[in-house]
């Protein structure tokens, strides 16, 4: 199933670990900073103990090796400091936005989440939405396999949930 969309020419840096020390305040609670060099500074716990730092690339930062996005993610904090025990994962990446064509197909094959639809990972917001596509279509095919309800009530998926995604977009 084909999808369309397009990909944010801004870059974003993550880098996520396990810190072994930080001067943050609630370093458990998710929180943003406000840096006069990097911008909007995302701080996120994890599961497992780890936290994510995250930060809009600076045009003359393109080419950022795995060492000089940890560099970077730590020097976004100041006036805070952190250490990281150990990087579970770094990148640069661009935000691509993506819907699909259609979320059922062949009476049989059905798209949810991130299959259906492609958005800014910030927030969980795909997370989120592919929550909702589940229970959306799980009632319907429970309704449907125990027999409570006629396979038609399958049609409406698309046309409830597809609306909500492109809206997200």
């Amino acid at each position: 199933i084909e999808s369309d969309g397009t990909r944010t020419e801004d870059k974003w840096v993550r880098v996520d670990g396990v810190l072994k020390s930080t001067t943050m305040p609630k370093p458990q609670s998710y929180g943003s900073l406000e840096s006069p060099v990097y911008g909007n500074v995302l701080w996120i716990p994890l599961d497992h103990g780890a936290t994510r730092i995250g930060f809009a690339l600076r045009d003359e930062q393109r080419k950022l090796t795995h060492s000089d996005m940890v560099r970077e993610a730590l020097s976004s904090l100041s006036p805070f400091e952190a250490e990281f025990e150990r990087v579970d994962w770094a990148s640069v990446y661009s935000v691509g936005q993506r819907l699909a064509r259609n979320f059922w197909a062949k009476e049989s094959i059905f798209l949810a989440g991130d299959a259906a639809h492609s958005h800014s990972s910030g927030a969980g917001q795909g997370m989120n939405t592919g929550i909702h596509d589940a229970v959306n279509l799980g009632w319907k095919l429970a309704m449907v396999l125990t027999g409570v309800l006629k396979r038609q009530v399958l049609e409406t998926y698309e046309l409830e949930r597809r609306p909500n995604a492109s809206k997200l977009i």
